[in-house]
């Protein structure tokens, strides 16, 4: 399901962001099996623009919510495959250049701390003082304050968002 958005969006967007990193993984990402192809949760699609707005030289993990930490691949089409395994029962030897962890309670996870990377990026989803943000940052993980973040809704969500903006009134 979403195929063709899958593809129109990245061919609509293909190579208009360059970034200086060519692996990726989203750790602890809200994903739904039966939208392979397009991202139709309520919460961020981070993943599905990061394909479309690169390219598939871009390397696309995420390890999603489960108690397995279900691994997905996203695949040149710009749909994530379940590749059957898990965080839980599976090590990476090769290194990520980004780990993008979302909740800062994941960040704890045992799984989440022997993840090899040359970056995290913690997205806490609450807010952090200037101290515990620097505290982070000497660990070597950067924090992404909620307000410094362009979250882009899925269509389906934009969708929703425009039909509410549309019949709302000003009293």
């Amino acid at each position: 399901a979403g195929v063709d958005e899958a593809v129109g969006l990245s061919m609509d967007n293909m190579n208009s962001v360059k970034v200086h990193f060519t692996r990726v993984l989203f750790y602890h990402f809200y994903h739904q099996d039966r939208f392979p192809c397009a991202c139709r949760t309520r919460s961020w699609c981070l993943p599905h623009w990061t394909r479309h707005l690169t390219n598939h030289t871009v390397d696309i993990w995420l390890a999603a919510r489960d108690e397995q930490k279900t691994l997905y691949r996203m695949d040149r089409s710009g749909c994530l495959r379940n590749l059957g395994r898990g965080l839980r029962n599976h090590y990476f030897a090769d290194t990520f250049d980004v780990v993008f962890v979302f909740e800062i309670n994941a960040l704890m996870h045992p799984q989440c701390r022997v993840l090899p990377a040359r970056r995290v990026l913690l997205y806490p989803t609450f807010d952090l003082s200037e101290g515990q943000i620097a505290n982070f940052e000497e660990l070597g993980v950067s924090v992404l304050p909620d307000d410094a973040i362009l979250k882009p809704p899925n269509p389906a969500m934009r969708a929703v968002l425009e039909e509410a903006a549309a019949s709302w009134k000003p009293r």
